[in-house]
């Protein structure tokens, strides 16, 4: 049962996980939870999803993440890695966000991805050589349907600031909907799918200051 991954360098690869465990964290990669068997907590930021079979959930980078059976119960799950510097070179997009929660679906819109997935547990176990063209397609098609259905293209190549003026611009508008709400930077963070961290650092980096100083502005 694989339980590292192969290489620092591919666009994705997934591990399985049953223990508890802190996920890997990393600025450049993305992480997809799928629960293949039990249930389990999720804990990230402050946030506790209890996951069951079947279910599924992506993590932006530098979020921390740790997941642990549900009262103390045996589980099983797979962890994708994506890298998202490769991800968004192939797309050329210069930036984007990815956001999906099997829980906060609750309809069909979660079946395809399931089935990909599912596909390419199966062919994983497998195992045979003359099936690698096959899983490689299969990974493909995850990544088509979280870019599809699940994620918002910030900025279609060309200059990168187009993409951060259009993440300020969801910031902005996300404060503006809920002026009358005492919105923490976690909370923003939280309803953006961001890192708290990354929300602080992008803040600055637009010029904005602080993001006590953006609340004020």
């Amino acid at each position: 049962m694989r339980k590292h991954f192969d290489k620092d360098n591919t666009l994705i690869d997934f591990i399985y996980i049953t223990e508890q465990d802190d996920l890997p964290d990393s600025s450049d990669y993305g992480k997809l939870i799928f629960i293949m068997d039990g249930e389990s907590c999720v804990l990230t930021d402050h946030t506790i999803l209890h996951l069951s079979e079947g279910d599924f959930l992506y993590i932006e980078p530098e979020k921390p993440v740790r997941i642990q059976g549900e009262r103390e119960s045996s589980f099983l799950c797979c962890l994708f890695r994506i890298s998202l510097i490769q991800l968004k070179k192939l797309l050329n997009v210069e930036d984007m966000i990815i956001s999906c929660c099997s829980k906060e679906l609750g309809d069909s819109s979660g079946d395809e991805l399931r089935t990909v997935i599912t596909e390419i547990l199966n062919q994983a176990y497998d195992g045979t050589h003359a099936d690698i063209l096959l899983l490689n397609s299969l990974y493909y098609r995850l990544l088509n349907e979280l870019t599809g259905r699940f994620s918002q293209i910030l900025n279609q190549g060309g200059n990168g600031m187009h993409g951060k003026e259009e993440r300020m611009r969801l910031v902005q508008q996300y404060l503006m909907d809920h002026y009358k709400e005492t919105i923490s930077q976690k909370e923003l963070a939280k309803a953006l799918y961001l890192s708290p961290a990354y929300v602080s650092r992008f803040i600055k980096q637009s010029g904005e200051g602080s993001y006590k100083a953006l609340l004020n502005s």
